[in-house]
């Protein structure tokens, strides 16, 4: 039987096969390296993915520029009105020449005026226009250009910042993004990237220097890269979640390694309702299994005597065929859940035995506490529990396959 775990965590979901206990208790290095990768420092063979996708960098491309400025209803008409007029005046003096002489020279080269007169100034207002666009292309190229040249060389010291962070590294660095006048918004996902990189750097060494200067230096860091409150935030919360996560995901749960993850929280200013998911699965997973206080009276349905109990929320897919359109409808229904020495039985709609034999593999999304037990027929029973993690230990070593 296989116990599978997902985390959605702030840099992407993961997932990895929870293993057996580890006896690399005297490392005090987290399993966390240097670029922020799962290192195998216990089980080499273990089963474990990172579902995140690479973010994808957004640039500012500018103000959009118009080449075409749109004139009122009123005055689209006026300027053919004029020509109209034009044409009529012209048509009047041609034939007061013809009647008359040359007393209509005067209205022919009014109405040749008036014909021309809107073409002529329409040229000269598009010309004005692509005058006016050119200078606002030019100077925005321009500032474009000002601003990749300020970023490119911010940038250039962010990508040397995780390989040298030293206070003259970080002096150089706040004084550049400083002198700066590029938005916070423009710069802010490197800084985030690298802020990142130099925490899992920080924390690959966290043996050596411990907790307290972990945390110290990356808030030199961050102070010195500018991040806002929120992205400081995050990158604290990501490099806990990180080294946790990967801890579990090892098995190396000693009481060194677990001191010191609460001790890098601590010095991170990280609160304890912002972690609840991680403390919870520590709980459950350094949880002795002797440690049955539900485990009184016995298993319905089959009379046995109950190892575990506990109340649980059964997930129950329907779908529904109306002609050619098919609805699928999830409901969740109050029910229990018993462990006993044959098996398991739920209780939804009615009382359901799952032997050893058919159980194949659990599934735990420790976001919102779900066990999915998964059986040798194909079905998944999914149910929301309090202590999925624990009950799923409890189903592997009653089952007695590992």
């Amino acid at each position: 039987m296989t116990i599978y775990v997902k985390r959605t965590l702030l840099s992407g979901p993961i997932r990895f096969a929870l293993p057996e206990a580890g006896s690399l208790d005297d490392v005090r290095d987290p399993s966390t390296g240097p670029a922020g990768e799962f290192l195998h420092r216990n089980h080499p063979d273990l089963y474990y993915e990172d579902l995140s996708e690479r973010p994808v960098r957004q640039t500012d491309t500018g103000p959009a520029i118009h080449t075409v400025r749109e004139a009122g209803d009123l005055r689209r008409f006026i300027r053919p009105a004029i020509m109209v007029a034009g044409g009529l005046v012209l048509l009047l003096g041609i034939s007061v020449v013809a009647l008359k002489g040359p007393q209509g020279f005067l209205q022919i080269v009014l109405g040749i005026g008036l014909i021309a007169g809107p073409p002529l100034l329409t040229m000269k207002q598009r010309r004005a226009e692509r005058a006016r666009i050119d200078r606002e292309r030019a100077d925005h190229e321009a500032e474009e250009r000002r601003k990749r040249e300020i970023i490119g060389a911010i940038e250039g010291r962010l990508s040397a910042l995780p390989s040298d962070h030293s206070p003259p590294a970080l002096e150089a660095l706040r004084a550049e993004r400083e002198r700066a006048e590029v938005p916070y918004e423009l710069l802010a996902p490197g800084a985030r990237r690298t802020a990142l990189l130099v925490a899992y750097r920080l924390a690959a060494r966290m043996g050596e220097l411990g907790p307290e200067k972990v945390a110290a230096h990356l808030g030199e860091v961050i102070e010195a890269l500018g991040l806002s409150a929120d992205d400081a935030k995050s990158v604290r919360l990501t490099l806990y979640q990180k080294i946790v996560w990967h801890l579990i995901a090892d098995h190396r749960l000693s009481p060194l390694l677990l001191r010191s993850a609460d001790e890098l929280r601590s010095s991170l200013g990280i609160p304890d309702e912002d972690v609840a998911i991680e403390h919870s699965t520590l709980g459950q997973l350094t949880r002795p299994l002797t440690d049955l206080s539900g485990a009184a009276g016995v298993v319905p349905a089959t009379g046995e005597r109950c190892s575990y109990q506990t109340r649980a929320v059964v997930r129950k897919t329907t779908e529904r065929r109306e002609g050619w359109r098919r609805e699928t409808r999830v409901d969740e229904i109050d029910g229990h859940l018993w462990i006993g020495e044959k098996g398991i039985v739920l209780r939804d709609t009615r009382h359901e035995p799952l032997a050893w034999t058919s159980v194949r593999e659990l599934d735990i999304d420790a976001d919102d506490g779900t066990l999915s037990i998964a059986t040798e027929d194909g079905l998944h029973h999914h149910l929301r529990i309090d202590e999925p993690l624990f009950a799923a230990r409890i189903i592997d070593a009653a089952a007695g396959l590992r």
